[in-house]
């Protein structure tokens, strides 16, 4: 657990419990992550406030996304899931390795949320009566404790409170591809298929 979070810089209130949740995710969270054997992988797809890893097994991957809020307030949320050691067919009809697969091309993933499906984050309110170190210090503690959830997900594919499952109907195998198709759409401008087979 994280015993405080130094800052190191003035910055506005909001800027700062950003960054400082960022740093917590980055050193403290990613520590954790590393003693359940996952690897901290680089984010294509982010504006650098998200954080991706996964964790290989014989038998599958299991994906972490650390995902912060777009407007830069200080929240995040913890996205999950798991990929078969043979990988996916996406909704393209495509094959994908499971090195290549994130959690939002799962047809099942899911969000580890706080409480009452709200993400973890900081107040301004608690930020000024406890002070900014101290509430997000215990953010990213809580974080911690509450990943444990997601570790029984992945082993067991038991939900609680916490978790909130999605069955994501669009990226069952080839659901795109047909959609196109009907609507006359097929193939896309610039369309590859073998964009992973490389």
């Amino acid at each position: 657990m994280v015993d405080k979070i130094i800052k190191t810089e003035k910055l506005p209130a909001k800027k700062l419990a950003t960054k400082l949740l960022c740093q917590g995710i980055e050193n403290e969270f990613t520590q954790y992550l590393k003693t359940l054997e996952f690897e901290r992988e680089k984010v294509k797809y982010s504006d650098g406030l998200d954080y991706a890893f996964r964790r290989v097994l014989p038998n599958r991957h299991d994906l972490v996304d650390v995902q912060f809020d777009k407007y830069h307030n200080p929240s995040f949320v913890i996205n999950f899931g798991s990929v078969p050691s043979e990988g996916i067919i996406d909704g393209y009809d495509r094959v994908i390795p499971p090195e290549n697969v994130v959690c939002s091309m799962l047809v099942i993933n899911g969000r580890l949320v706080r409480k009452w499906f709200r993400w973890f984050g900081v107040s301004k309110i608690k930020c000024n009566i406890y002070g900014v170190d101290k509430v997000v210090t215990d953010e990213i503690n809580l974080a911690i404790r509450q990943f444990q959830k997601v570790e029984n997900w992945f082993n067991t594919r038991k939900t609680c409170f916490s978790l909130k499952i999605f069955k994501n109907e669009h990226n069952e195998s080839g659901s795109r591809k047909r959609y196109m198709i009907e609507q006359g759409t097929w193939p896309p401008e610039g369309w590859e298929d073998d964009e992973f087979n490389n």
